[in-house]
C-alpha cells in the first residue's frame, strides 16, 4: 500500500514538473512570417503615452511598459530579442539594458483622458493597441527583420499629425526571421531540457533517423558513465510535440510500450508507459520511459549499455520536429539501492527533403552545454526492488481503473 502511494505521490511530481519545465516545441520550419506594424513614434522619450519609443541610449520608460531589447544578428538588418519586461497588466515592467550596436523598443497603451470628467487628449489608439498585442506573442530569442526605421526620423507618412491622432500613420514594419530554422529549434530544445546536472553519472544519448517520408526511429541509449555506478534501474520522462509529431509505437497487451531492443540482460522489466496525471489521465505526448530489473546481476554499463526505440512520424505540413527529455526527470538506482542522478537529452526530427537545411542530423546525438548552475532533481530516487513494487502497483490501479 505504501508503494502504491509513494508511486502516485511519483506521477504527481512528474505532472509538475513537465508544466513547469515548458511542455511544447513548435516547430513547423516555414519561412519568415508577414510583416506587422512596427509602432515608433519617439526615440529615446521615455515620457509620452500611447507611443512606441525606440531607445538607443538608455531606456527611461516606466513600469506600465512593454520593454524588449534587440540586439544585432547576422546578416546585416536582423535583430534578436534578448530581454522582455511586459508591464502593460499591472505596471510591474523595468526598463531594460540598451545592447550593443542595438536598441531597446519600448510601447504603453496610453490613457483617454477625453473621456474622463476632466477632460484632455485620448492617447489610446487601434495601431498602437495592434502592434503591442502582436509583442506580446515575442520571445526571447525570436529574430526580426525591421523595415522602414533609420534610428533618427520618426517614420510616418503624417508627419503633420499628432501620434494619438485618428489618422496618424507609422510605416515601420516588422518580420520574424528564421532562415535556419533548425538551429532555432535546437536552442529552444537546450533550453527547455536544461544544464547538465552536477555530478551526474549517467546520461541518456538520443538519435533520430528520419525518411524522406517523415518516419523517425528515435534510439535512447544509457551510456557515457563517468563512475562505475552499476545502474539497476534508470527511468525518465520523454516528451514531444503531439501536434508535430505522432507516436507510432503500439501498445501491447499489458498496455507496455514495446520499445525496448536491447537489454542490459536476463529478468529486465520495461517501464516505458504513457505518463499519467493524479487522476490516471493520459497526458499528451508525455511518456515514462525506463527499464528496472532487482534480480539479474548484469548492470546496465557501456560494454551492456540500455537502449530503447520509438517510433515517430511528423506530420503534414511539417518539416522539423523536436523531442526531448528533461534533466531532472532522469534518475536511477544502483546495486546498493543508491539514488543514481542522470542528466536529458534531445533529438531532432527533420524531414530528409526539408528546405533551407543542409546538416545531416539523421545520426546526431546532441548534449546540452555544461552550466555551474547545475539542473533541480524533483523526486525521491527509488532502488530497483521498490521500482518492481511500484510496476505492480500501477498494474494493479490501472486494472481498478
Amino acid at each position: 500500500m505504501k508503494i502504491k502511494r509513494l508511486f502516485v505521490f511519483l506521477q504527481a511530481l512528474v505532472l509538475l514538473c513537465t508544466l513547469c519545465g515548458g511542455l511544447w516545441v513548435t516547430a513547423a520550419g516555414h519561412p519568415a512570417g508577414e510583416d506587422h506594424l512596427f509602432w515608433v513614434t519617439h526615440y529615446n522619450d521615455g515620457t509620452v503615452e500611447g507611443a512606441g519609443t525606440i531607445f538607443t541610449e538608455e531606456d527611461t520608460a516606466g513600469g506600465w511598459w512593454l520593454h524588449v531589447a534587440f540586439a544585432p544578428a547576422k546578416p546585416d538588418g536582423v535583430y534578436e530579442i534578448t530581454a522582455i519586461t511586459n508591464g502593460l497588466a499591472d505596471g510591474s515592467a523595468t526598463a531594460v539594458k540598451v545592447p550593443e550596436g542595438g536598441f531597446v523598443w519600448a510601447a504603453n497603451y496610453g490613457n483617454d483622458y477625453a473621456s474622463m470628467e476632466s477632460g484632455g487628449i485620448n492617447y489610446t489608439s487601434d495601431n498602437c493597441s495592434s502592434a503591442m498585442e502582436y509583442a506580446k506573442t515575442w520571445t526571447v530569442g525570436q529574430q526580426f527583420t525591421i523595415h522602414g526605421v533609420d534610428f533618427e526620423n520618426v517614420p510616418t507618412s503624417t508627419a503633420e499629425m499628432k501620434w494619438y491622432d485618428p489618422g496618424y500613420l507609422c510605416t515601420a514594419t516588422i518580420a520574424p526571421y528564421n532562415a535556419d530554422p533548425l538551429a532555432a529549434l535546437k536552442a529552444r530544445l537546450q533550453e527547455l531540457v536544461g544544464p547538465d546536472v552536477e555530478g551526474a553519472v549517467f546520461a541518456w544519448s538520443m538519435e533520430a533517423a528520419t525518411d524522406e517520408e517523415g518516419i523517425a526511429t528515435v534510439t535512447l541509449t544509457v551510456e557515457e558513465l563517468v563512475s562505475p555506478a552499476e545502474l539497476r534501474c534508470v527511468l525518465g520522462q520523454l516528451i514531444y510535440d503531439h501536434e508535430v509529431v505522432t507516436l507510432l509505437t503500439e501498445l501491447d497487451d499489458q498496455e507496455l510500450l514495446d520499445c525496448v531492443t536491447t537489454f542490459p540482460g536476463e529478468n529486465w522489466e520495461n517501464m516505458t508507459v504513457p505518463a499519467r496525471d493524479e487522476e490516471q489521465n493520459e497526458l499528451p505526448g508525455t511518456l515514462d520511459v525506463g527499464a528496472l530489473n532487482a534480480t539479474d546481476d548484469t548492470v546496465i554499463t557501456s560494454e551492456t549499455p540500455l537502449i530503447l526505440t520509438l517510433r515517430f512520424q511528423l506530420k503534414e505540413g511539417y518539416d522539423l520536429g523536436g523531442i526531448y527529455i528533461p534533466t531532472e526527470t532522469v534518475y536511477g538506482g544502483d546495486k546498493g539501492l543508491d539514488e543514481v542522478v542522470g542528466n536529458g537529452d534531445y533529438v531532432i526530427l527533420q524531414r530528409a527533403t526539408a528546405p533551407e537545411t543542409s546538416e545531416d542530423i539523421s545520426e546526431e546525438s546532441s548534449r546540452p552545454p555544461q552550466s555551474g548552475d547545475g539542473g533541480v532533481v524533483w523526486f525521491a530516487l527509488l532502488g530497483a526492488t521498490a521500482l518492481v513494487g511500484a510496476l505492480a502497483a500501477l498494474k494493479a490501479r490501472r486494472a481498478e481503473v
